[in-house]
């Protein structure tokens, strides 16, 4: 990347076009966010970004379709990046990501949520992301907002059904 090359001032309110973006002729950038590290992330209609040094880096998601469309993201403020796109929510630990050096192309492991965890769609809004004064996390989608509250995990349900039977048919096929 040009090092002349002067990003522009990405606000929560407002799409601004990127001077360079790889994976398309240009993108928007729906949302930029903190600095760690001296890294600045960008949601786009493109894909996931990061700055590092003087590199404009893409992050793939996942390769469902419209997963590469970020549309919003926001830090918990602890060690994870919510993600906003048109596949559902993602979430990244960047504790995780921070330790494997990431090279663009690199397999990332992200989580990701969708009705199964409660969210009412898929088509996650733009700009619609928030952590509240509590530390929870708001994700806005296209049928509503959805809110994961400061520090619970996302538990997998090992209970087995409950099972009922309520009735019983039996066809005998042949002579006893």
């Amino acid at each position: 990347m040009d090092r002349n090359t002067k990003w522009p001032q990405c606000s929560l309110w407002k799409q601004h076009s990127l001077p360079f973006c790889p994976r398309g002729n240009r993108g928007y950038c729906y949302h930029h966010s903190w600095r760690p590290r001296g890294w600045l992330w960008f949601a786009t209609a493109n894909g996931l970004y990061i700055q590092k040094e003087d590199e404009l880096l893409w992050v793939s998601i996942s390769e469902a379709s419209g997963a590469n469309r970020v549309v919003s993201m926001v830090f918990d403020g602890e060690n994870y990046l919510w993600i906003g796109t048109f596949n559902g929510a993602y979430r990244l630990n960047l504790a995780d990501f921070y330790g494997m050096d990431y090279q663009e192309g690199q397999k990332v492991g992200f989580e990701h949520y969708t009705r199964k965890d409660g969210l009412p769609n898929l088509e996650c809004n733009a700009n619609a992301a928030f952590r509240d004064s509590k530390g929870n996390i708001w994700l806005g989608t296209v049928a509503g907002a959805i809110q994961q509250p400061s520090g619970l995990e996302r538990v997998e349900n090992t209970n087995a059904p409950r099972v009922f039977v309520t009735g019983v048919r039996s066809r005998w096929l042949g002579e006893g």
